[in-house]
């Protein structure tokens, strides 16, 4: 998969305005890349929520470098943590 897009990259959906952090990233079998754009937490402590976006409809507004994320067996990466949000 070629992502023209790196995880942690604040982004933004050009059609409906959503902004987020790109916290996944899909390839489809047809070839369609999305993006989740996943909300920060609100100062009231709602969940955030997220949003798929494709590929074509993502802007990016600040590139985050890509991040080396240490993988264990048994259970899955909180990417919050990585960019600094709360659990």
């Amino acid at each position: 998969m070629k992502m023209k897009f790196t995880f942690y990259s604040k982004a933004k959906c050009k059609v409906t305005g959503t902004e987020g952090i790109i916290t996944a990233i899909s390839e489809y079998s047809n070839g369609c890349i999305q993006y989740l754009l996943t909300q920060k937490v609100q100062k009231d402590g709602t969940v955030p929520k997220a949003f798929w976006v494709d590929e074509q409809d993502v802007k990016v507004l600040k590139r985050k470098e890509p991040v080396e994320v240490k993988k264990s067996v048994g259970g899955g990466f909180r990417s919050h943590s990585a960019i600094g949000m709360k659990e």
